[in-house]
């Protein structure tokens, strides 16, 4: 009688079922949908006198997570985001940036050229699809008056 209280003891024990905890995560690994990036500001063909400066507005969205936000004007890479230094995953991301067109227009504008530049920014998500905006910009390019002759 002991040996089989025991057996049925042991039988008992063996089939005892851990509890487990499931673990869901919060994002996946698909990415559902393509970034997008605006430039809310300035308008296409807007015209700017040398020295003005330039307050661009950008707005980027995507499902996952924002990696990076570029802005350029004309090839030439004037701002760079990647602020990836908080513990969350940026999904939204507003930036206002302005850009002082002087040190571009003495290197990149002419007083006999057309001075029409495209301006770019395109931003990349976690899984590495971009999206692009562009506008163009005109400067109304003036070298300062440096005679001190008269």
């Amino acid at each position: 009688m002991r040996k089989i209280l025991g057996l049925v003891f042991l039988f008992i024990l063996s089939c005892d079922v851990d509890e487990q905890v499931s673990v869901s995560l919060p994002i996946t690994d698909i990415d559902m949908e393509v970034p997008t990036i605006t430039i809310n500001q300035p308008v296409t063909d807007s015209i700017y006198v040398t020295g003005q400066t330039i307050d661009f507005d950008i707005t980027a969205s995507d499902d996952l997570a924002i990696l990076a936000v570029f802005l350029e004007i004309d090839g030439i890479e004037i701002f760079l985001s990647n602020d990836m230094s908080t513990d969350s995953l940026i999904t939204t991301f507003q930036t206002n940036y302005a850009f002082d067109s002087t040190s571009f227009c003495s290197s990149n504008c002419g007083a006999t050229t057309e001075n029409s530049f495209i301006v770019k920014a395109w931003v990349s998500d976690y899984a590495g699809n971009t999206s692009l905006d562009w506008i163009r910009v005109e400067f109304n390019y003036s070298e300062s008056d440096n005679d001190d002759s008269q």
